[in-house]
């Protein structure tokens, strides 16, 4: 993920998805209901938020497996690369090398 001031995407989401979480918690606690609305209510904002915890995860582990493919295929484009211009630099040192000895 991109970095931002030294913070990542990832690290500023998360922030935000548990200032968000604690907010809705405090709001919860705070509102004149009965003890058993409460309860409910709790269960189910915990339902949910893991819920979209486990989205986040999917996420970015989708987005971190896709990353890992793009710079494995990029790693494998320059390898070969390289090779082939190692290839043709040996191959132009001998060519070099025959010709400097063919006119001694």
């Amino acid at each position: 993920m991109e970095e931002k001031g030294g913070f990542s995407a990832g690290g500023i989401l998360l922030a935000f998805l548990i200032g968000g979480a604690i907010g809705a918690a405090a709001t919860i606690m705070f509102t004149p209901e009965s003890g058993e609305d409460v309860r409910r209510r709790i269960r189910e904002f915990t339902g949910e938020a893991k819920e979209r915890a486990n989205e986040f995860a999917e996420n970015a582990k989708s987005s971190m497996s896709t990353t890992m493919e793009k710079g494995k295929k990029l790693y494998e484009e320059k390898k070969s690369a390289i090779s082939d211009a190692i290839g043709a630099g040996k191959e132009a040192y001998q060519k070099e090398v025959g010709e400097i000895s063919k006119s001694d």
